[in-house]
């Protein structure tokens, strides 16, 4: 049966047949130079940390990169021995996250030559890859969502552009972790739920179903955007039966889909319950420095992320581009953007009611933001009214101009590590015996690579409160990532253990720094201490006691 449009709605969808027809080469090449530089910096100090430090982003390698390289040694026993084989061969133990990452890393390990512990940050940087690829691809998905949305081919562009300079998603397309690859499949899965208002066959439906099975398959939140594809059903004006009898398959897809890329999420269900349980009790009680508890007026559930997280996720200008693309899709609303605000909209109630919040939790949302940030952009260019092309122009370029310097010079990070840095300073300047305080959980600090040549102790931050006006190290190091928290919170027993250290008129003189810089660093600093080395490159600082001589290098 034909499926009947609003009158604003155009059957042509994407819009503008015109347009596509008139430069359908120049939009193909535009397109393709946006995703290159999408790509160009998501793959720019893909690097980070290897080969020294493999162990930098904690939740990067507790939690995906480990099991993988357990998986894939497992692998390589089958292929040594087919009688190997077991139920354990594939299983990837961790189910707090799903399998698909993991699996993809696993057997890329395998074809790039196996696990050789010796060389095993070869596999850090394909999951980075991996999840770059991922978050590449993501530009031209903003692009079909766009045109889907009846997005002129300049308006659709322009999402593109505003996807490939995401900066908070450049970041996170770095570390081998699921909200990249989640955040495709999310996009995808928009797309074909939109596309359903035109196209409502058994195969679209299979389309929409496969595309939310890998989704749900690379994080378990994507599940929430299932409500996407049931308001295309129920918007597309057709039978009521037909319509069960389509989502009936498109749900079998889904699941099939789902089971292929992460199948001991179903086959374990039981640990699966257990690890659900667990990570609800965790985002619902929070995380030192990322949960939205802190001693400000940002740091309330639902206004963390609206402002403090998504103005440092987007840098400035992006922030307030989408801000007005929000209220000018909101003035526009159809039945292909309710699809996408209903289901968007879900997603952020649920997690805006959480403690724990992560800047990457938020990427779905940023996306679509971004992705009617241009559809405004593009509607207004093609405007009638001078005013509002005059207007668009200037706002496309300042934000164009910002965004890609913040994005830049943020990125720059991951090839200017702090941790490494630090670490090479300290190994350079250094006599061999030289004693070394580490005040925190290793991640957060630099450590020399050459461990024999110092005397280095571990300790936690705590000890910071309990050091004598006359510590017996030659050098006392503290990180951001830690001390932030407790400036961020309040907790005065530690602010005031960190502010007796690095007090210049105090006991201990500071014998380096170490920090990054991009543009309005200061600003966003303002908004949350951790935006100050936020996972990436955060202040180290080395210390130690006045009336301590300084060890001849």
């Amino acid at each position: 049966m034909p499926n009947p449009v609003d009158s604003r709605e155009p059957a042509s969808a994407p819009a503008d047949r015109f347009e596509q027809r008139r430069a359908p080469r120049l939009h193909v090449g535009l397109l393709a130079g946006i995703t290159a530089v999408g790509a160009a910096l998501r793959m720019w100090g893909i690097r980070w940390g290897a080969p020294e430090r493999i162990d930098l982003h904690p939740d990067e390698f507790d939690y995906v990169l480990t099991h993988a390289l357990a998986m894939a040694g497992r692998i390589q026993g089958v292929l040594a021995d087919f009688g190997s084989f077991d139920n354990a061969t594939l299983d990837p133990v961790f189910l707090n996250y799903p399998g698909f990452l993991k699996y993809l890393v696993a057997f890329g390990t395998v074809v790039i030559g196996g696990v050789d512990l010796d060389q095993k940050w070869h596999s850090f940087v394909l999951g980075r890859t991996i999840v770059a690829v991922f978050g590449a691809a993501t530009v031209p998905a903003v692009y079909g969502l766009a045109r889907e949305l009846g997005a002129r081919g300049s308006g659709a562009l322009i999402a593109a552009l505003w996807m490939a300079l995401l900066p908070l998603h450049v970041w996170e397309s770095h570390v081998a972790v699921t909200d990249v690859p989640m955040t495709f499949w999310i996009v995808v899965t928009l797309w074909a739920a939109v596309r359903l208002l035109r196209v409502g066959g058994w195969g679209a439906y299979a389309l929409a179903g496969a595309a939310l099975g890998f989704s749900v398959g690379s994080k378990y939140t994507a599940a929430i955007f299932t409500v996407a594809i049931v308001l295309a059903a129920l918007l597309s004006r057709r039978p009521l039966r037909e319509s069960v009898k389509r989502l009936a398959l498109c749900a079998a897809v889904s699941l099939a889909c789902c089971f292929v890329v992460t199948p001991y999420s179903f086959l374990r269900f039981d640990a699966l319950l257990d690890a659900m349980a667990f990570e609800h009790a965790h985002v619902t009680t929070g995380h030192p420095g990322f949960s939205a508890v802190g001693d400000g007026p940002q740091y309330r559930r639902g206004l963390y992320q609206l402002l403090a997280g998504w103005p440092f996720s987007l840098g400035f200008a992006l922030y307030a581009s989408c801000a007005a693309g929000a209220v000018w899709a909101v003035r526009h609303l159809d039945r292909r953007a309710l699809i996408v605000l209903g289901s968007t909209a879900l997603f952020f109630a649920v997690t805006a009611r959480w403690v724990f919040v992560p800047l990457r939790y938020s990427l779905p949302l940023l996306v679509v933001a971004v992705t009617f940030t241009g559809l405004w952009q593009g509607a207004w260019l093609a405007s009638a009214e001078r005013w509002k092309r005059g207007a668009a122009w200037a706002v496309v370029l300042v934000t164009a101009a910002y965004t890609g310097l913040f994005t830049v010079q943020t990125t720059a990070r991951y090839a200017n590590e702090t941790r490494l840095v630090a670490a090479r300073w300290i190994e350079r300047t250094s006599a061999p015996g030289t004693s070394l305080l580490l005040c925190g959980s290793k991640p957060h600090m630099a450590i020399p690579r050459d461990r024999t040549r110092f005397q280095i102790q571990f300790s936690t931050d705590q000890a910071i409160a309990n050091l004598p006006a006359d510590a017996p190290y030659d050098l006392i190091e503290i990180s951001s990532q830690l001390y932030n928290r407790y400036y961020r919170s309040g907790n005065q027993e530690l602010v005031v253990a960190y502010d007796r250290l690095r007090d210049p008129q105090g006991p201990f003189e500071r014998v380096a720094r170490f920090e990054s810089r991009f543009v309005h660093k200061d600003w966003y600093v303002k908004l949350d201490p951790m935006f100050e080395g936020y996972f990436l490159s955060p202040t180290i600082e080395l210390y130690r006691a006045k009336n301590r001589a300084a060890p001849a290098p």
